[in-house]
């Protein structure tokens, strides 16, 4: 009942393992599949990263939007229930060199600042974020996203918790959408749902 406790318990029970363009060859297969399908169809995405913690995924994201559709205002909201981790994303780090290390060497170099061996991302990265404090299994979810990322978060859910959220996500995505999970996740009932899994 101590809400200070509370903020404690859910700290410690929440992953905070975060890392620019974690696992590559997922947003390799973004970068040159997904979102130039969904660019070709509409020039602005809405996009919604969920647990994104320090804002590793989000900025990720703004960084392929920005080499692949420099001049369009995309919407990038990303949340996390912990409101620690929310506070460094929004303030664009500090990041230690093993969080930026699978930034390709020309993006980290036009987009983050170096301050005593610790990286920061640039303001108009980071301002091409929104971050907000959101329990997934509380509060409502907004709608119309292009995609939806939930990666590696839901894994220690409950089957019910996570059918229900992905029931969820679904009526959050536009007709056409893509809702991205973690590589151990499954989502059993996908087609139930109405999701098509796409082909790697």
């Amino acid at each position: 009942q101590d809400p200070r406790m509370l903020d404690e318990l859910r700290r410690f029970l929440t992953i905070k393992v975060t890392e620019f363009f974690r696992d590559p060859l997922v947003f390799d297969y973004l970068t040159r599949n997904i979102l130039p399908q969904l660019l070709a169809k509409n020039h602005r995405l809405r996009i919604w990263s969920t647990g994104c913690s320090t804002g590793g995924e989000p900025y990720s994201m703004a960084l392929i939007l920005r080499e692949l559709s420099p001049y369009a205002r995309h919407t990038i909201l990303a949340t996390d229930i912990d409101e620690v981790s929310r506070v460094k994303a929004g303030a664009g780090g500090p990041y230690r060199p093993s969080e930026v290390k699978n930034v390709p060497p020309h993006l980290l170099e036009d987009h983050f600042r170096v301050n005593d061996g610790l990286y920061w991302a640039s303001d108009r990265i980071r301002q091409t974020v929104i971050f907000r404090q959101h329990d997934l299994l509380r509060d409502a979810f907004e709608d119309d996203f292009d995609i939806i990322l939930c990666r590696n978060v839901t894994i220690y859910f409950t089957d019910s918790a996570r059918s229900r959220l992905n029931r969820r996500f679904y009526r959050s995505l536009k007709p056409g959408g893509v809702l991205y999970i973690g590589a151990t996740e499954s989502l059993n009932d996908a087609a139930e749902m109405g999701y098509t899994r796409l082909a790697h």
